[in-house]
C-alpha cells in the first residue's frame, strides 16, 4: 500500500492552520489560552433604501481571535444577501440574508449536539444619511453582549464552504430614510473552538514540482518537509529549499524527525539516512544500505529509530547504528514512534504492530489492512491508522492495555496516511486530501481545499499544525 501510494505526481502545497496565523512572524509568538465558550463575528452592514442594495463586512482586524471577537465577513462567516424588496403599502424593507461558513470545521455544533447560528444585533439600525428611523421587526429578543438584543436564528449545522438556508430579515421604515447601518454579531458554535479555524496555503517555494511526504515541526518557526531528493526549512516567514547537496538526497525522501531544529535526521530510498546538524546536511553511513526507510522518530539525539522494507529497524544509540528487529521479521514497515526510550511502538503491512520494551516483539495483527502512521502522546494514548484491502481507513486506540478498532463513518470513507495529537481530545490524521479531526466527543472531517492527497501532518499545540 505504501508504495502504491507514494507514486502520486503532485505539486507541492504546504498547508498550516492557525486561530492566529494570517500573516508570517519572525518572532516566536506568544499565545494565550482561548477560554471554551461560543465564537462570534463581527459584521458592520450598510443598507441604500433607494437602490435596494445591502452588503456586510468586517470590522476591526481580520483574522485576529480576541476573547469573543473573531475575524469577520469574508473570514470566518460570511452573510449572502438576496431578494431585497420593498413595501410601499407597509415601508417596509424585506431581504433573504443567508449564512456561509468560511471555517474548515462545521459551525453549528459542539460536534455532538445542534446549537445553530444566532445573528444578533449588538449596535443600530442608524439612520446615516435622509431622516427618519428604522426599526428591525423580529420576535426574537434576548441577552448577548447586552440586554433586549434583537436576533435571527439559523437553527441548523452549517458544513464548512456550505451556505445555511435563507432566514426573511424585514425594517420597518418611518420618514424620507435614504441610508442605514447596524452592527451585527454571528454567535455560534464549534466542534473544536480552541483549535484550527482555518487551513491556508503557506508562504514561500512558489512551485516545487514533486510530493512532499513527510513533515515535523520543531518549533513553530522550525519546520522540516522532505521530498523527492529534496528538505524543505520553514523559518517562520516562509518554506525554503535547504543546501541538501552532502546528504546525498538524490532519491526519495520519505520521513523526517529531529531532537530539536538542530539535530534533524531524514530517511528514505535505498536505506539513506541523511543528518542536518544546523549547519549542513551530511549523509549517514548505517551500515545498512539497499532497503527503502519509510519513517523515523527518536525519544533523544542518542535514542533514534528509523524503520523500512524487510521488516528493518535500525537504532541509534549516540555511537552507532544497529538493525535491532525481531528475528524472522520482514513484513514492511511504515511508522514508528515513542512515549521513551522503553516504549516504542513500530506499524507496517499487513496490520503488523510491533513494541519495543528492551526488546521488539510482535504485539498484535489486525488482518487484511495496512498501517501506515502510529504517534501518540503517552503510554495510555497510542494511535495507529491505515487503509483496509478495500480502501477504506482504518484506525485504532491503544489506552494502555490493549488496541481497539475505532469507528466512525468519517473514518471509513477514505485511507489514512499520517496523525498527529497535541493531547487525547485534539487529534489529527489526513485522509486523502481532507484532514480529520477528533476533539474527545466527535470527529469531524474538513476539506482543506488543496485538491491534492495530504501524506503528512504535524503541529506544536493545539491551534499550529501543518499538514503536506
Amino acid at each position: 500500500m505504501r508504495l502504491s501510494r507514494l507514486r502520486f505526481p503532485a505539486l507541492l502545497l504546504a498547508l498550516a492552520a492557525g486561530a492566529c496565523r494570517d500573516t508570517p512572524t519572525a518572532a516566536p509568538p506568544t499565545r494565550s489560552p482561548v477560554p471554551q465558550q461560543t465564537q462570534r463575528a463581527e459584521l458592520r452592514c450598510a443598507v441604500a433604501v433607494t437602490t435596494r442594495a445591502m452588503s456586510c463586512e468586517p470590522v476591526g482586524p481580520r483574522g485576529v481571535r480576541r476573547n469573543i471577537i473573531m475575524g469577520g465577513q469574508g473570514l470566518n462567516v460570511r452573510l449572502r444577501t438576496t431578494n431585497v424588496a420593498w413595501n410601499d403599502s407597509d415601508n417596509v424593507l424585506s431581504a433573504d440574508l443567508s449564512v456561509q461558513n468560511l471555517l474548515d470545521q462545521p459551525i453549528g455544533t459542539d460536534g455532538t449536539s445542534t446549537y445553530g447560528v444566532r445573528v444578533f444585533f449588538v449596535l443600530g439600525p442608524n439612520v446615516t444619511q435622509g431622516t427618519g428611523s428604522v426599526e428591525v421587526l423580529t420576535d426574537s429578543i434576548g441577552t448577548f453582549t447586552a440586554s433586549g438584543q434583537k436576533y435571527f436564528v439559523y437553527p441548523e449545522v452549517i458544513q464548512p464552504r456550505e451556505v445555511s438556508a435563507p432566514q426573511l430579515w424585514e425594517f420597518s421604515i418611518d420618514g424620507a430614510v435614504d441610508q442605514f447601518e447596524f452592527f451585527l454579531l454571528v454567535e455560534t458554535q464549534t466542534p473544536a473552538e480552541t483549535s484550527i479555524l482555518h487551513f491556508r496555503p503557506e508562504r514561500g517555494t512558489p512551485v516545487f514540482y514533486a510530493p512532499l511526504y513527510g513533515v515535523y515541526a520543531a518549533t513553530a518557526h522550525d519546520v522540516f518537509a522532505v521530498s523527492d531528493g529534496a528538505v524543505l526549512h520553514y523559518d517562520g516567514n516562509y518554506w525554503r529549499a535547504m543546501d541538501a547537496g552532502g546528504c546525498g538526497c538524490a532519491s526519495q525522501l520519505f520521513a523526517v524527525w529531529g531532537s530539536d531544529g538542530r539535530d534533524v535526521y531524514a530517511v528514505g530510498g535505498s536505506g539513506l539516512v541523511a543528518h542536518w546538524t544546523g549547519t549542513t546536511w551530511d549523509e549517514v553511513d548505517t551500515g545498512y544500505s539497499g532497503l527503502d526507510l519509510y519513517a523515523v522518530w527518536g525519544s533523544s539525539a542518542n535514542d533514534v529509530w528509523t524503520v523500512g522494507d524487510g521488516g528493518r529497524m535500525l537504532h541509534y544509540d549516540g555511537i552507532g547504528w544497529t538493525n535491532d528487529g525481531p528475528v524472522g521479521f520482514e513484513d514492511p514497515l511504515y511508522g514508528v514512534w515513542g512515549s521513551g526510550p522503553a516504549d516504542v511502538w513500530a506499524v507496517g503491512e499487513g496490520g503488523s504492530i510491533l513494541h519495543y520494551d528492551g526488546a521488539w516483539s510482535v504485539d498484535t495483527t489486525f488482518a487484511e489492512l495496512d498501517l501506515n502512521a502510529v504517534w501518540g502522546t503517552g503510554p495510555g494514548d497510542v494511535w495507529a491508522a491505515g487503509e483496509a484491502f478495500g480502501g477504506t481507513g482504518v484506525l485504532y486506540h491503544y489506552d494502555g492495555a490493549a488496541w481497539s478498532e475505532v469507528s466512525d463513518p468519517e473514518i471509513e470513507l477514505t485511507g489514512l496516511y499520517s496523525g498527529w495529537s497535541s493531547g487525547p481530545a485534539d487529534v489529527w490524521v489526513v485522509s486523502g486530501g481532507d484532514v480529520l479531526h477528533w476533539n474527545g466527543a466527535a470527529w469531524t472531517r474538513s476539506a482543506v481545499g488543496s485538491g491534492l492527497p495530504l501524506y503528512g501532518i504535524t503541529g506544536t499545540g493545539a491551534s499550529d499544525v501543518f499538514a503536506v
